[in-house]
Protein backbone atom coordinates (compact mmCIF):
# COMPACT_ATOMS: atom_id res chain seq x y z
CA UNK A 1 0.00 0.00 0.00
CA UNK A 2 0.98 3.63 -0.33
CA UNK A 3 -0.01 6.94 1.28
CA UNK A 4 -0.18 10.09 -0.83
CA UNK A 5 -1.42 13.57 0.17
CA UNK A 6 -3.49 12.35 3.06
CA UNK A 7 -5.12 9.63 0.95
CA UNK A 8 -4.23 5.97 0.97
CA UNK A 9 -4.69 3.13 -1.40
CA UNK A 10 -3.86 -0.55 -1.45
CA UNK A 11 -1.95 -2.02 -4.32
CA UNK A 12 -4.56 -3.89 -6.35
CA UNK A 13 -7.27 -2.76 -3.89
CA UNK A 14 -9.73 -2.29 -6.71
CA UNK A 15 -9.15 -5.87 -7.80
CA UNK A 16 -9.59 -7.11 -4.25
CA UNK A 17 -12.85 -5.25 -3.82
CA UNK A 18 -14.13 -6.42 -7.19
CA UNK A 19 -13.41 -10.04 -6.36
CA UNK A 20 -15.04 -9.77 -2.94
CA UNK A 21 -18.07 -8.06 -4.42
CA UNK A 22 -18.39 -10.80 -7.02
CA UNK A 23 -18.28 -13.47 -4.36
CA UNK A 24 -20.42 -12.03 -1.57
CA UNK A 25 -22.74 -9.45 -3.16
CA UNK A 26 -24.65 -11.86 -5.37
CA UNK A 27 -28.27 -11.04 -4.58
CA UNK A 28 -28.54 -7.71 -6.37
CA UNK A 29 -27.09 -9.19 -9.55
CA UNK A 30 -29.60 -12.04 -9.78
CA UNK A 31 -32.40 -10.03 -11.34
CA UNK A 32 -32.54 -6.93 -13.49
CA UNK A 33 -34.92 -4.11 -12.55
CA UNK A 34 -37.69 -5.40 -14.81
CA UNK A 35 -37.65 -8.84 -13.24
CA UNK A 36 -37.63 -7.40 -9.73
CA UNK A 37 -40.62 -5.16 -10.43
CA UNK A 38 -42.49 -8.09 -11.90
CA UNK A 39 -41.74 -10.14 -8.81
CA UNK A 40 -42.90 -7.27 -6.60
CA UNK A 41 -46.28 -7.11 -8.36
CA UNK A 42 -46.69 -10.87 -8.12
CA UNK A 43 -45.89 -10.76 -4.42
CA UNK A 44 -48.36 -7.91 -3.87
CA UNK A 45 -51.10 -9.98 -5.49
CA UNK A 46 -50.16 -12.99 -3.39
CA UNK A 47 -50.29 -10.90 -0.22
CA UNK A 48 -53.71 -9.48 -1.10
CA UNK A 49 -55.10 -12.97 -1.72
CA UNK A 50 -53.53 -14.27 1.47
CA UNK A 51 -55.01 -11.46 3.59
CA UNK A 52 -58.44 -11.97 2.02
CA UNK A 53 -58.64 -15.76 2.05
CA UNK A 54 -56.66 -16.65 5.18
CA UNK A 55 -56.80 -13.68 7.57
CA UNK A 56 -56.37 -16.04 10.54
CA UNK A 57 -52.91 -17.18 9.35
CA UNK A 58 -50.94 -14.39 10.98
CA UNK A 59 -47.56 -16.09 10.57
CA UNK A 60 -48.15 -16.70 6.87
CA UNK A 61 -49.22 -13.11 6.31
CA UNK A 62 -46.16 -11.85 8.21
CA UNK A 63 -43.83 -14.00 6.09
CA UNK A 64 -45.44 -12.82 2.87
CA UNK A 65 -45.08 -9.18 3.93
CA UNK A 66 -41.43 -9.81 4.78
CA UNK A 67 -40.78 -11.32 1.35
CA UNK A 68 -42.43 -8.35 -0.39
CA UNK A 69 -40.38 -5.96 1.76
CA UNK A 70 -37.20 -7.70 0.64
CA UNK A 71 -38.11 -7.24 -3.01
CA UNK A 72 -38.98 -3.58 -2.45
CA UNK A 73 -35.62 -3.09 -0.76
CA UNK A 74 -33.94 -4.24 -3.98
CA UNK A 75 -35.95 -1.59 -5.84
CA UNK A 76 -34.89 1.10 -3.38
CA UNK A 77 -38.42 1.58 -2.05
CA UNK A 78 -37.20 1.69 1.53
CA UNK A 79 -40.08 3.46 3.25
CA UNK A 80 -42.71 1.09 1.89
CA UNK A 81 -40.50 -1.85 2.83
CA UNK A 82 -40.20 -0.52 6.39
CA UNK A 83 -43.95 -0.08 6.62
CA UNK A 84 -44.51 -3.68 5.53
CA UNK A 85 -42.00 -4.99 8.06
CA UNK A 86 -43.62 -2.97 10.85
CA UNK A 87 -47.04 -4.37 9.98
CA UNK A 88 -45.58 -7.89 9.81
CA UNK A 89 -44.19 -7.39 13.31
CA UNK A 90 -47.67 -6.48 14.53
CA UNK A 91 -48.83 -9.92 13.40
CA UNK A 92 -46.34 -11.78 15.62
CA UNK A 93 -45.61 -9.42 18.51
CA UNK A 94 -47.75 -11.26 21.07
CA UNK A 95 -46.88 -14.80 20.01
CA UNK A 96 -44.49 -16.86 22.13
CA UNK A 97 -43.91 -20.07 20.15
CA UNK A 98 -40.40 -20.64 18.80
CA UNK A 99 -41.40 -20.17 15.15
CA UNK A 100 -42.76 -16.73 15.92
CA UNK A 101 -39.66 -15.81 17.94
CA UNK A 102 -37.45 -16.63 14.98
CA UNK A 103 -39.64 -14.75 12.51
CA UNK A 104 -39.77 -11.76 14.84
CA UNK A 105 -35.96 -11.76 14.97
CA UNK A 106 -35.76 -11.82 11.17
CA UNK A 107 -38.29 -9.02 10.81
CA UNK A 108 -36.54 -6.86 13.38
CA UNK A 109 -33.16 -7.44 11.75
CA UNK A 110 -34.50 -6.47 8.31
CA UNK A 111 -36.13 -3.36 9.75
CA UNK A 112 -32.98 -2.42 11.65
CA UNK A 113 -30.92 -2.68 8.48
CA UNK A 114 -33.34 -0.42 6.62
CA UNK A 115 -33.18 2.13 9.43
CA UNK A 116 -29.39 2.03 9.07
CA UNK A 117 -29.60 2.62 5.32
CA UNK A 118 -31.95 5.54 6.00
CA UNK A 119 -29.49 7.09 8.47
CA UNK A 120 -31.83 6.51 11.43
CA UNK A 121 -29.10 5.23 13.71
CA UNK A 122 -30.97 5.31 17.02
CA UNK A 123 -33.92 3.41 15.59
CA UNK A 124 -31.55 0.97 13.94
CA UNK A 125 -29.72 0.23 17.19
CA UNK A 126 -32.92 -0.31 19.14
CA UNK A 127 -34.39 -2.61 16.51
CA UNK A 128 -31.20 -4.63 16.00
CA UNK A 129 -30.78 -5.05 19.76
CA UNK A 130 -34.33 -6.45 19.92
CA UNK A 131 -33.51 -8.78 17.02
CA UNK A 132 -30.39 -10.02 18.80
CA UNK A 133 -32.40 -10.76 21.95
CA UNK A 134 -35.05 -12.61 19.93
CA UNK A 135 -32.49 -14.85 18.20
CA UNK A 136 -30.78 -15.48 21.54
CA UNK A 137 -34.07 -16.64 23.08
CA UNK A 138 -34.76 -18.81 20.04
CA UNK A 139 -31.26 -20.31 20.22
CA UNK A 140 -29.92 -19.48 16.74
CA UNK A 141 -26.22 -18.56 16.98
CA UNK A 142 -25.85 -17.97 13.24
CA UNK A 143 -28.64 -15.40 13.06
CA UNK A 144 -27.34 -13.86 16.27
CA UNK A 145 -23.90 -13.48 14.67
CA UNK A 146 -25.39 -12.01 11.49
CA UNK A 147 -27.17 -9.41 13.61
CA UNK A 148 -23.88 -8.59 15.32
CA UNK A 149 -22.43 -7.86 11.88
CA UNK A 150 -25.24 -5.37 11.31
CA UNK A 151 -24.58 -3.80 14.72
CA UNK A 152 -20.92 -3.60 13.75
CA UNK A 153 -21.84 -1.77 10.55
CA UNK A 154 -24.00 0.61 12.56
CA UNK A 155 -21.17 1.33 14.98
CA UNK A 156 -18.82 1.87 12.04
CA UNK A 157 -21.25 4.35 10.49
CA UNK A 158 -21.29 6.23 13.80
CA UNK A 159 -17.50 6.23 14.01
CA UNK A 160 -17.58 3.94 17.08
CA UNK A 161 -14.65 1.82 15.93
CA UNK A 162 -14.02 -0.05 19.19
CA UNK A 163 -17.64 -1.21 19.42
CA UNK A 164 -17.67 -2.08 15.71
CA UNK A 165 -14.58 -4.25 16.14
CA UNK A 166 -16.04 -6.01 19.18
CA UNK A 167 -19.29 -6.86 17.40
CA UNK A 168 -17.54 -8.04 14.26
CA UNK A 169 -14.94 -10.12 16.08
CA UNK A 170 -17.68 -11.88 18.05
CA UNK A 171 -19.55 -12.59 14.83
CA UNK A 172 -16.38 -13.83 13.12
CA UNK A 173 -15.69 -16.27 15.95
CA UNK A 174 -19.19 -17.71 15.61
CA UNK A 175 -19.05 -18.04 11.82
CA UNK A 176 -15.71 -19.83 12.04
CA UNK A 177 -17.04 -22.17 14.69
CA UNK A 178 -20.08 -22.94 12.53
CA UNK A 179 -17.99 -23.38 9.40
CA UNK A 180 -19.57 -20.63 7.28
CA UNK A 181 -16.86 -19.18 4.99
CA UNK A 182 -19.31 -16.95 3.11
CA UNK A 183 -20.38 -15.05 6.23
CA UNK A 184 -16.79 -15.11 7.45
CA UNK A 185 -15.70 -13.29 4.28
CA UNK A 186 -18.38 -10.63 4.72
CA UNK A 187 -17.31 -10.06 8.32
CA UNK A 188 -13.63 -9.83 7.39
CA UNK A 189 -14.46 -7.19 4.83
CA UNK A 190 -16.23 -5.12 7.50
CA UNK A 191 -13.30 -5.58 9.87
CA UNK A 192 -11.09 -4.27 7.09
CA UNK A 193 -13.18 -1.11 7.06
CA UNK A 194 -12.67 -0.74 10.81
CA UNK A 195 -8.90 -1.06 10.35
CA UNK A 196 -8.92 1.53 7.58
CA UNK A 197 -10.83 3.89 9.86
CA UNK A 198 -8.04 3.55 12.40
CA UNK A 199 -5.33 4.02 9.81
CA UNK A 200 -4.16 0.41 10.26
CA UNK A 201 -3.68 -0.04 6.55
CA UNK A 202 -1.49 -3.13 6.56
CA UNK A 203 -3.95 -4.96 8.81
CA UNK A 204 -6.85 -3.83 6.65
CA UNK A 205 -5.15 -5.24 3.56
CA UNK A 206 -4.60 -8.50 5.39
CA UNK A 207 -8.31 -8.68 6.26
CA UNK A 208 -9.32 -8.08 2.65
CA UNK A 209 -6.94 -10.74 1.37
CA UNK A 210 -8.11 -13.22 3.99
CA UNK A 211 -11.70 -12.61 2.88
CA UNK A 212 -10.74 -13.97 -0.53
CA UNK A 213 -9.26 -17.23 0.71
Amino acid sequence: WAVRSGHWSFRHEADLKAKIAAEIDERAALFDAHDVRRRAEEQRELLQRYEKLRPEDRLGIARTRRELAGILELLGEVEEAKSLLASALDEVKDRKESESLFLRGELLRSLGRLHLVSGQFQESEQTLDESLASFRRFGDPHSEAATRVDLGRLALARGELARAETMLEEALTTFRRLGDPHSEAITLRELGSVCRGRGELARAETMLKEALT
